[in-house]
């Protein structure tokens, strides 16, 4: 089976289960050549890899080791965003909190300020679909 988000087919579950090894090892391998400029894009794939895996554990480790190492690096808002768009619904899937349905709620909102992450609005309309999250999207 094809892991199916939007218009974008994944690969097998075997695909991203390896995409996923093979950064975890380049993050581990890595570490202490400064490669900062790259960090929310790699963060972004393997957090998305997890999030069609549906490891929410996965994730939530992830997006703890984002915020502690971009911490005080300049980040790319699309990538940042999509980190935590993911971040948060998974988290909202996981425990039902109210308090994740109004951060997701932020994200898009934030998605909706910017003409060129359009994209990133209908993921997480379709996200918010799928899940059954109580939120209004923004459009």
């Amino acid at each position: 089976n094809n892991i199916y988000c939007g218009f974008l087919i994944l690969g097998l579950k075997e695909d991203i289960k390896k995409a996923v090894e093979k950064l975890e090892y380049l993050l581990v391998n890595f570490q202490q050549i400064a490669f900062q400029r790259l960090y929310d894009a790699l963060f972004a794939t393997l957090i998305l890899g997890y999030f069609f895996l549906n490891d929410n554990e996965s994730i939530q480790e992830c997006y703890k080791r984002y915020e502690k190492l971009t911490a005080n690096v300049n980040k790319n808002v699309e990538n940042d965003l999509t980190i935590k768009a993911v971040y948060y619904a998974s988290q909202w899937n996981s425990t039902q909190r109210k308090q994740y349905v109004e951060k997701l709620q932020g994200i898009s909102e934030k998605a909706a300020e910017n003409d060129k992450l359009v994209h990133l609005q209908n993921f997480i309309s379709e996200v918010v679909e799928y899940f059954e999250i109580p939120m209004k999207v923004v459009k």
